[in-house]
């Protein structure tokens, strides 16, 4: 009789449960009027489950409180996400705009929805070097952290700022060519400001720093990677070209002007790359002790070009298109086509190949009154119409296509 009376009371207690379960469960609509905050806990875990975690509050018309973070630990701990820790606490999915429990409020009859954003426990970077070309040391420059879905390389404009006001200080340049430990080069891509290098960090159950390394040169170098960077050129500048560079039907070195100034002291090193499609614009101007009847007309990258230096670089489809529709008398006594310079003295010229696509449109020179800077004008000067003093390497080549009208 005794076991049954305690049995008895079991069942009562448990229908009771379930009772006040079921009244509970009828009352969803109580939180209808109150505000509400929603945290998305993005693969964390709270009491054991991954789904979202929502708080009510009931607040008077017109107030308002903070909220209240998931758990009895004020800096979310008690949401867990294995080998992750969390970085920050958001109300838009893309991360931008940061919630603060400190200062942020909830107000009365609104509802919020909070993304958690984890980062890993452990730290991925890259540590930046460069071997110093005089001393043939290792200097540090910066570490950066690894991309956070790929684990790969990337550069912004401030890292970018950093490493060449450091290399700067030691009169040097960047070229942001990048190698591995091993010394083998990596591929990169420039997009916008930024460099995207082609290595990923280990990922361990530990911090990794993966070691890179950037090539510098000697002195102030314009590193040319756009046809922005060929856009112009002046006395001393240095150009060094990083990689093949499509100008896009655009001139280049000042080409384009017809009071193209003279330039010394140049140097432009092509790491034989290629420079295609650019054009050549025909300039003239008056012979020294001539009269102004009597004029010379050029087509070329550079006017004079003195004690300079240029190798290592191929110049593919150079459009020179030389374009004279005045009806009066011939305008020109001699026309250069000299896809280098017009004038060139003590300058170097090695390994250079250029590739040019001519013609002659408008009015018709005489034969002789035209000079091509090829082999058959000069086996010593190619690419030169008048040169005092300069070197061509014989791994120098000017190959012309004719397409005169």
């Amino acid at each position: 009789m005794k076991r049954n009376k305690i049995l008895a009371t079991l069942l009562l207690v448990i229908f009771t449960i379930i009772g006040l379960a079921s009244c509970s469960s009828f009352d969803d609509n109580q939180y209808d009027n109150m505000a509400s905050v929603t945290f998305k806990l993005n693969g964390g875990t709270f009491k054991n489950s991954e789904h979202d975690v929502v708080y009510y509050y009931d607040l008077a018309e017109g107030t308002s409180c903070k909220v209240k973070v998931p758990g009895n630990q004020p800096d979310g701990s008690d949401i867990t996400y294995a080998k992750k820790q969390i970085e920050g606490w958001y109300i838009d999915e893309e991360y931008t705009k940061p919630w603060d429990f400190d200062k942020d409020l909830l107000h009365a009859n609104e509802h919020i929805t909070i993304y958690i954003k984890w980062k890993s426990m452990f730290t991925y970077q890259f540590a930046l070097n460069y071997i110093d070309p005089v001393t043939n040391e290792k200097v540090f420059l910066n570490n950066v952290k690894a991309n956070e879905q790929t684990f790969k390389l990337s550069l912004d404009s401030g890292t970018i700022n950093k490493i060449d006001e450091a290399v700067e200080n030691n009169n040097y340049t960047c070229t942001y060519e990048f190698f591995d430990v091993q010394g083998q080069a990596l591929s990169s891509t420039f997009s916008g400001s930024e460099y995207d290098v082609d290595i990923e960090c280990e990922q361990k159950e530990e911090s990794v720093t993966c070691e890179v390394y950037v090539k510098v040169i000697e002195g102030t170098w314009t590193i040319a990677k756009t046809h922005n960077d060929l856009a112009t050129i002046k006395s001393g500048d240095k150009i060094y070209i990083r990689n093949d560079i499509d100008c896009q039907g655009n001139p280049i070195f000042n080409s384009s002007s017809a009071l193209v100034s003279d330039v010394d002291g140049v140097t432009i090193e092509g790491n034989n790359h290629t420079v295609s499609n650019f054009v050549v614009d025909y300039s003239y101007d008056t012979k020294i002790g001539a009269t102004i009847e009597n004029k010379v007309g050029y087509v070329s990258l550079f006017k004079n070009l003195n004690n300079s230096i240029i190798k290592n670089v191929t110049f593919d489809n150079a459009i020179c298109h030389v374009v004279d529709n005045n009806p009066g008398a011939k305008v020109l006594n001699e026309l250069y086509i000299a896809p280098l310079a017009y004038m060139a003295k003590n300058t170097v010229i090695e390994n250079v190949i250029i590739k040019v696509d001519y013609a002659l449109t408008g009015k018709k020179y005489d034969e002789d009154s035209i000079v091509i800077a090829d082999s058959n004008y000069s086996d010593n000067h190619i690419g030169i119409g008048i040169a005092t003093g300069c070197t061509i390497g014989d791994n120098s080549t000017i190959i012309y296509i004719n397409t005169e009208e």
